[in-house]
């Protein structure tokens, strides 16, 4: 069977590119994503062409292909997870944060920001944080 059929047309040209990138002397970094066979889940894989480079001239390249599944999986379920949370706080009125003690770091959620009629990524410095916490520092309510 033939490397174009086997990839069908589209996948087998974008892969001819690179290589022909690699054999030029380029390195070529991409994610590729592969059907699974009947009954079986997709494969995502992360590819490095690296040419192999002698006095100047290229010889070949490495092609390294690392099995990226898992944590294009985990990625997924993050953004359904925050896509859910961010509905349910919506729904509820409800916003959430997080504050590092030893560095003061911060992250707020989208509603929390909304609640303290802030724009988002302007959370307030760690010390002026009580302010909007405290039931006397905020007079909005929440349907």
């Amino acid at each position: 069977m033939q490397t174009r059929s086997l990839l069908g047309d589209a996948l087998f040209e974008h892969g001819r590119v690179l290589v022909e990138a690699a054999l030029r002397g380029e390195t070529a970094t991409y994610e590729r994503t592969l059907p699974g066979r009947i009954g079986a889940d997709a494969k995502h894989f992360l590819v490095h062409l690296i040419p192999d480079i002698e006095a100047g001239d290229v010889q070949g390249l490495y092609m390294l292909a690392h099995d990226i599944t898992a944590h294009k999986e985990a990625e997924r379920r993050m953004i359904e997870s925050e896509t859910f949370l961010q509905r349910v706080e919506q729904v509820s009125g409800v916003g959430g944060f997080m504050i590092d003690l030893a560095s003061g770091a911060q992250r707020w959620t989208h509603q929390c920001y909304r609640i303290h009629d802030l724009e988002d990524g302007c959370a307030p410095a760690h010390d002026g944080i009580t302010g909007h916490l405290s039931v006397r520092g905020s007079s909005r309510t929440m349907p």
